[in-house]
């Protein structure tokens, strides 16, 4: 699933960002990050939403992690 991360349309990449932040915990989603940025190509969209429902005040982060729910199937 990690590697949807890396595909040219920004809708799946959002939608496979909101899939991470749905099932993955804090601590998981560090090590998402961390293994992200360490590919030879990546996309700034993914890297700044993962940052934001890592890092952000708490009510940011609640608003980007709906922002992205939205985007989920189910």
């Amino acid at each position: 699933m990690e590697r949807m991360l890396l595909e040219n349309s920004d809708v799946v990449r959002r939608k496979s960002v909101g899939f991470f932040a749905d099932s993955y915990e804090k601590d998981d989603l560090e090590k998402l990050l961390d293994r992200y940025i360490t590919q030879p190509t990546y996309y700034y969209d993914v890297v700044c939403w993962l940052d934001r429902i890592l890092y952000a005040p708490a009510q940011l982060k609640a608003m980007f992690i709906r922002q992205l729910a939205k985007e989920l199937p189910y």
